[in-house]
């Protein structure tokens, strides 16, 4: 008994949030959201009069919101305006095709019918006409826009083509691949060219190719940009951009050689002498001999550091920069060994060379940073993307 009662108090509940609800919708002006309560309500066969009222009221609310909106609009020639015209006009034809759903519908002496809903008959040839000339709208902007040689102009007629897509699914003004190929050229155009460039007062020659080896920019993954390496300025004309690597300053330190020299000694046992008493015995003595070793301990230490500046040129305006800085080390420690080396201890015995080993070159040192160097430039454009890309 106790569950039947609970169970009739939500219905009741349930009835009177909806109804509730619709109302509320109603006079907040959320016309559409009403419409669909009441619609579900009508197919459900959960409606009276007050529902079909309720719907004839919205309905008509709505319509009469959006035809005067429309009508505002009927000479609009801008893409903005007919844009909003067509979206009006799609709106209206959903709503019109939600109720088409349940009409006629009568509830006491209340009917919802075409003879009480206002309905715009003519919508779904108007979203036609409307479509066609928002398409060939589309098309003369992109035409003009790509007539231009400013990579931004490219850009926003891709936009617009990506707009005449969807709408020429409605009007079927133009042929598909028409403006696929209006596409491809349009991202084409669109595209920012950045050159890399290397400059400095000393960069050494195997530097700047490594700099600007082939392949290296670019796979750089970016929207609407391109980066490739240039090396004759005549080709700076070619790009829109440059992304500049000025090594302004190259260091490295003279030949550092210590050599420390010490001597170890040892007297281990290297045999026994046995010896018989005169009475018999047997003596064993431990025979002795003195091990010993020069270990000249070499050192060698060189540096180089590599001073630099990226940065992002339009023009002649500095677009954003960043130092770079990279430096490097060459150190060697090893020991050469005289004399016995059974006295010498493990880890130097490990190190054991002839002599100094070969100092890398200027060049050889400044190249072992190049690779850093250029993984932080690299860094530098995927953490600035946006300038890159604009």
């Amino acid at each position: 008994m106790m569950l039947w009662r609970t169970m009739i108090i939500i219905t009741a509940l349930t009835v009177l949030w909806q109804c509730a609800s619709y109302k509320a919708h109603i006079r907040r002006g959320n016309y559409d959201r009403a419409i669909e309560i009441l619609v579900r309500k009508i197919q459900k066969g959960k409606y009276g009069p007050d529902e079909v009222s309720a719907l004839i009221k919205a309905f008509n609310l709505a319509q009469d919101r959006d035809l005067a909106r429309l009508m505002a609009l009927e000479n609009v020639t801008t893409a903005e305006g007919m844009e909003e015209k067509l979206t009006l006009l799609q709106i209206v034809d959903s709503r019109q095709d939600l109720v088409y759903t349940v009409i006629p519908v009568k509830a006491g002496k209340v009917v919802a019918d075409k003879t009480t809903l206002n309905f715009y008959d003519g919508v779904k040839d108007e979203i036609q006409r409307t479509a066609q000339q928002l398409a060939q709208r589309y098309m003369a902007e992109v035409r003009r826009l790509l007539k231009s040689n400013d990579y931004r102009d490219a850009r926003l007629a891709y936009e617009y083509l990506t707009k005449l897509e969807r709408v020429n699914r409605i009007s079927y003004v133009y042929k598909p691949h028409e403006i696929r190929k209006l596409k491809e050229q349009a991202y084409q155009k669109g595209t920012v060219r950045i050159g890399v460039v290397v400059r400095g007062r000393w960069v050494p020659p195997d530097l700047k190719a490594f700099l600007l080896e082939k392949g290296v920019w670019e796979p750089i993954q970016l929207n609407w940009a391109l980066i490739k390496p240039v090396w004759n300025d005549k080709e700076l004309n070619n790009f829109h951009k440059v992304f500049l690597i000025d090594i302004y300053n190259i260091e490295v330190s003279p030949e550092s050689l210590e050599q420390i020299e010490k001597t170890i000694e040892k007297d281990s046992i290297v045999d026994w002498k046995i010896t018989v008493t005169s009475d018999g015995d047997t003596i064993k003595s431990p025979v002795y001999r003195r091990f010993k070793a020069t270990i000249r301990e070499i050192r060698q230490f060189k540096e180089a550091a590599i001073h630099s500046r990226v940065s992002l040129m339009e023009g002649n305006h500095t677009v954003i920069s960043a130092p770079i800085d990279v430096s490097t080390k060459f150190e060697n420690v090893g020991y050469v060994i005289i004399g016995d080396k059974e006295i010498v201890p493990r880890n130097i015995l490990a190190k054991e060379i002839k002599g100094p080993v070969p100092f890398p070159s200027d060049v050889e040192m400044v190249m072992m940073g190049a690779d850093e160097l250029r993984r932080q430039a690299i860094e530098f454009i995927y953490k600035n993307k946006s300038y890159f890309e604009r």
